[in-house]
């Protein structure tokens, strides 16, 4: 029903060149009603806890051990820009002094524009970045051998430790309502109880050189969808290259 008044709203203002920076306003925000009516998920999984609360997304479901051979497989529906922040607590593990889990995001492009890259950073103290001293990172120390950041949308996953932790994928896209895969690892020799992981797209943005009232209007953003294709299926493991 709220989005069916908007609408109208939206509708009305197109009747008015005043309003037509209102009208741009009142549909970017259509995409993110779900969220409104949208309650805090928890779910676990072998012990972990994983929580929607800070918003931004939707948990849908969580899967599997955090192992390399069973990683947790986790489902998001994203709707904003961004960033939005997967709250993690870790539970019982096999070795409580060190933290080590491999993990597989599935995030749904549910917002109204393509992406173009996907960032990942981790977080000991929330909207605080990781440090050096923290210990928490995306397998920094090397405990897996074979650490690669694996999509099956962007064909590069860089990692960028200073000054935060965070991984980069790019070289790809995701159009709106398409699922993108990413995988990973995590590690820390002195585990928090609770730890975070943002998650932030890039947009893709187009030039738009046609001039109006003499004026260009520069770099805005795409509605278009990209011409593109899955670079590797999602696996159940990390042996895939």
């Amino acid at each position: 029903m709220k989005r069916r008044v908007i609408q109208s709203l939206a509708g009305l203002i197109l009747w008015s060149r005043a309003g037509r920076f209102a009208f741009v306003f009142v549909a970017l925000l259509l995409p993110i009603f779900p969220l409104a009516a949208h309650a805090t998920t928890v779910l676990e999984a072998n012990g972990f806890r994983f929580s929607d609360e800070q918003g931004g997304f939707i948990l849908r479901s969580v899967s599997g051990a955090g192992s390399k051979n069973d990683p947790f497989i986790i489902h998001q529906d994203y709707y904003g820009p961004g960033p939005a922040v997967l709250t993690i607590a870790p539970g019982a593990q096999s070795d409580p002094s060190f933290l080590y889990v491999a993990m597989i995001c599935v995030i749904r492009n549910m917002g109204p524009r393509p992406w173009i890259g996907f960032d990942f950073e981790l977080q000991e103290n929330y909207l605080s970045p990781s440090d050096y001293w923290d210990g928490l990172s995306f397998d920094q120390i090397g405990a897996n051998r074979e650490g690669v950041f694996i999509s099956d949308r962007f064909a590069l996953g860089d990692r960028i430790t200073e000054p935060f932790d965070r991984v980069r994928f790019h070289q790809g896209g995701v159009n709106q309502g398409v699922d993108a895969q990413f995988q990973f690892f995590i590690t820390d020799p002195t585990p928090p109880d609770t730890f975070y992981l943002l998650q932030e797209p890039v947009l893709l943005l187009v030039r738009n050189d046609v001039e109006k009232d003499g004026q260009g209007t520069g770099m805005q953003e795409a509605r278009t969808q990209l011409a593109l294709k899955p670079l590797r299926p999602v696996t159940s493991g990390f042996s895939v290259r």
